[in-house]
């Protein structure tokens, strides 16, 4: 039986992206990592590519951990570390299982409601339901 993530899982997604040394045209770039095996990922994919595409976004996936002797989620601090050295005005980091559920709303809607284009604002968390979420 194939799980959600099936074969995607594998894939590197090339929605709106651009080869290493691009000329970046876009302000705000999504990034994204699901590894192997994750029974979210084609969901994500399908998610995260219909919403850079209707927004005319940089995506950046990646499929496997950035960091192999680290649990996964240090990979994020990675994979960001790199992203912020290019002049985006925002990287948007989605995690794997993730779906973007409003993909009408851009996001400069999203900074604009909170105010966070105001070169004062670094960075933006959003609250699940169960909480903040804590690496242990």
């Amino acid at each position: 039986h194939d799980t959600c993530g099936g074969s995607w899982a594998t894939q590197v997604v090339r929605t709106s992206m651009r080869r290493p040394g691009h000329i970046v045209e876009n302000k705000i770039a999504i990034a994204g990592l699901c590894t192997k095996g994750f029974s979210c990922t084609k969901l994500f994919l399908v998610s995260a590519q219909d919403y850079v595409a209707r927004h005319s976004l940089d995506f950046y996936y990646y499929n496997h951990t950035m960091e192999p002797t680290l649990p996964i989620a240090f990979s994020k601090l990675t994979i960001m570390q790199r992203l912020v050295r290019l002049p985006y005005d925002w990287v948007w980091w989605l995690d794997c299982d993730a779906i973007i559920l409003k993909p009408e709303i851009s996001p400069w809607e999203i900074l604009t409601e909170y105010d966070a284009q105001n070169n004062k604002t670094h960075f933006l968390m959003s609250w699940e339901v169960w909480g903040w979420n804590k690496l242990s």
